[in-house]
């Protein structure tokens, strides 16, 4: 259980938009960018582990399609700082038009 909280920090990524194809897009491209992280050598001990995209488990909610991306890794400032700013990043792009995107930092499901 050492790869689970306390021991190491769940992020769970949740995109969502009115149009399926722009979510799950948008989406691909976070997981790109965080794949690209984890090779960072900066975050190397941070053992990263990314997993998805893959829908949410009610894919749909107010009419808004909803998939995740899931990343573990040891707590530490270098992980908590690419997390800020790929959510800076992914809310600011025009390419997310319409999704929106946040991060649930342990959550309790």
């Amino acid at each position: 259980a050492r790869g689970l909280p306390p021991y190491r920090d769940l992020y769970v990524f949740t995109l969502s938009g009115l149009n399926e194809g722009a979510v799950l897009r948008s989406c691909m491209r976070l997981a790109d960018g965080l794949r690209a992280w984890q090779r960072d050598s900066a975050l190397r001990d941070a053992e990263l582990q990314v997993l998805g995209p893959a829908a949410a488990p009610v894919l749909m909610v107010n009419k808004r399609y909803r998939y995740r991306i899931t990343v573990l890794g040891k707590s530490g400032p270098a992980l908590r700082n690419m997390v800020a700013y790929l959510l800076k990043t992914a809310q600011t792009d025009p390419l997310n038009r319409g999704v929106s995107v946040f991060a649930d930092l342990n959550p309790m499901e």
